[in-house]
């Protein structure tokens, strides 16, 4: 693929990314609405509900300032490296589910029972715990 082409391709799905993309390709996390879409030799997620898609990025950024201490990072505003990004979504998507008795496999699911219940009223303590204990596997 010419890179000019590949460029404009990822400009164009851009706006409707999924923000929790690198769970949902590593296999942690799923969402009904998700969609795989395949640019070059890669693999991008994203979401065709603009609704869902706002509810979900603003639960991923309160992820990103809760997580901020748990992952040892002093900007909770900067992208988060990959390793770090995957560790904050899929243990915090873990811990939502386990303190929402919902699936990580529900990711719309977990971000709208989020938003009822009320965000500065998710148990983050619980979720900081997760984010802790969450261990990528390992690389063959």
């Amino acid at each position: 693929m010419d890179p000019d082409a590949f460029r404009d391709a990822v400009k164009k799905l851009e706006s409707s990314a999924c923000p929790y993309a690198p769970a949902i390709l590593a296999g942690c996390a799923a969402c009904p609405l998700a969609e795989r879409v395949r640019v070059a030799e890669g693999e991008r997620v994203t979401c065709p509900s603009p609704g869902h898609r706002d509810r979900c990025v603003a639960l991923r950024k309160a992820m990103q300032r809760q997580s901020a201490f748990a992952l040892g990072i002093r900007d909770p505003d900067e992208p988060l490296p990959h390793a770090k990004a995957l560790r904050m979504l899929c243990g915090c998507l873990r811990g939502l589910a386990a303190a929402l008795n919902g699936s990580p496999q529900d990711v719309r699911g977990l971000a709208d029972a989020a938003h009822r219940h009320g965000m500065e009223e998710l148990p983050w303590p619980e979720l900081m715990r997760a984010v802790r204990a969450f261990t990528p596997r390992r690389r063959r």
